[in-house]
């Protein structure tokens, strides 16, 4: 029996990947190609990491890695101020709520960044949230999951997680829950493990109270 929705968020309560990808790209200037791909298909992991792997051909070192960190927050929070949650996942939190289900967020943003984004009025419908600066091992770990699972005080089978990202979604289906996958930055077939992939929230809503 399902008893609580876990939501992920860059991507899928806020459209907000793009701004993502071109802090990344202004961040990293000329030095390098850089698709959108190449960042949302990298989405929920460890920012270093995918920091040193996309730019791996340029060699640069650990110290670089971490100032070309800090610049692009700086520019994140520069354009991304303000941006608030999609209003149909708000609607479908709501709902959710009301059907009694408990609601939980597991992101790989440090819990400010939430603030950023969202009314307190609008962080208190979550049950539980599980941010990146309170997780060891980011998405693709099942720890986040879990968790979050942990703190909503139920089993992760009885689960349903929403994410957008391949990582997120191997994320969820090693911590043993269902994953509602959308299609809101990558392709189906880059979400082909999820149990169901779907176009809206509002479809992804349709699912969970069919299960």
């Amino acid at each position: 029996m399902i008893k609580a929705v876990i939501f992920d968020f860059d991507g899928t309560l806020i459209d907000n990947m793009h701004l993502h990808y071109l802090t990344f790209k202004k961040v990293l200037g000329d030095r390098m190609k850089l698709e959108p791909m190449d960042i949302y298909r990298r989405e929920g992991g460890n920012l270093f990491e995918i920091f040193t792997d996309v730019t791996r051909e340029l060699s640069i070192d650990e110290y670089e890695v971490r100032r070309l960190m800090e610049r692009k927050r700086k520019e994140y929070l520069s354009v991304a101020s303000g941006l608030r949650m999609r209003p149909e996942a708000l609607k479908l939190i709501r709902k959710l709520r009301k059907l009694h289900f408990k609601v939980g967020l597991a992101t790989g943003s440090p819990r400010v960044a939430l603030s950023d984004h969202m009314k307190p009025s609008e962080m208190a419908l979550f049950d539980f949230i599980q941010t990146g600066d309170e997780t060891v091992k980011p998405k693709p770990d099942p720890e986040p999951y879990l968790k979050c699972a942990d703190g909503l005080g139920v089993e992760p089978v009885e689960c349903v997680v929403v994410e957008n990202a391949p990582l997120g979604v191997e994320s969820a289906k090693s911590a043993g829950m269902i994953c509602v996958a959308l299609t809101s930055t990558v392709s189906r077939d880059d979400l082909a493990r999820a149990d169901f992939v779907v176009d809206s929230i509002a479809d992804a809503g349709e699912i969970i109270k069919s299960l």
